[in-house]
């Protein structure tokens, strides 16, 4: 009795191994563990984490980077300083501080972006501020980049002109459409 519940948890192993072997080969032209319909829910949460499965190197998808980098050809042209996007870490609701969440936290060698998501709901107050700072104190001497997806403008009361300006200067602070991201998914 011993010999054959050994041998079958052998050839089940063995079994298991084959189809993670098979996944890992034909994941990018089959997506075996990707179900679209894991997406199906009209809140923002829900397209915050569409968007940051898509960017996850190491997301169901299958695609590896391929997402990832075209995300950055088309919503971030200036972001040069990323030299690698295969290690990006990306992790959703990041905690920013004690009451604040970032919808899309992406973490490289080089530095790290924070994306936040609003497609129907607006700003609260200092929302953007205190993201900016979160990141540019989390990055270090690092570069960091703080992305707003949204049709609209950012409220004064989340991010003063003045100083939304001074962010696009240094290249920390990027306004990126709904329109652009439909791009993005379109290539």
């Amino acid at each position: 009795m011993n010999y054959e519940i050994k041998s079958l948890l052998e050839e089940v192993a063995f079994n298991l191994g084959a189809v993670r072997e098979a996944k890992r080969r034909f994941a990018d032209r089959l997506a075996p563990d990707f179900n679209i319909f894991d997406y199906f829910r009209a809140d923002e949460i829900a397209l915050s984490s569409c968007i940051a499965d898509l960017l996850d190197p190491q997301g169901t998808h299958g695609q590896g980077s391929k997402f990832l980098v075209m995300f950055f050809g088309k919503v971030c042209q200036d972001t040069n300083w990323i030299r690698s996007f295969e290690n990006c870490k990306v992790v959703k609701e990041k905690q920013a501080n004690d009451q604040r969440r970032i919808d899309v936290h992406l973490e490289f060698s080089e530095g790290i972006v924070g994306i936040e998501n609003k497609p129907w709901a607006i700003d609260q107050y200092r929302q953007l501020s205190d993201y900016a700072k979160y990141l540019e104190e989390s990055a270090r001497d690092n570069n960091w980049l703080l992305i707003y997806l949204c049709n609209n403008d950012p409220s004064q009361e989340s991010l003063t002109t003045e100083y939304r300006k001074a962010l696009e200067e240094k290249e920390h602070f990027i306004h990126c459409s709904y329109f652009k991201l439909i791009d993005w998914l379109d290539c």
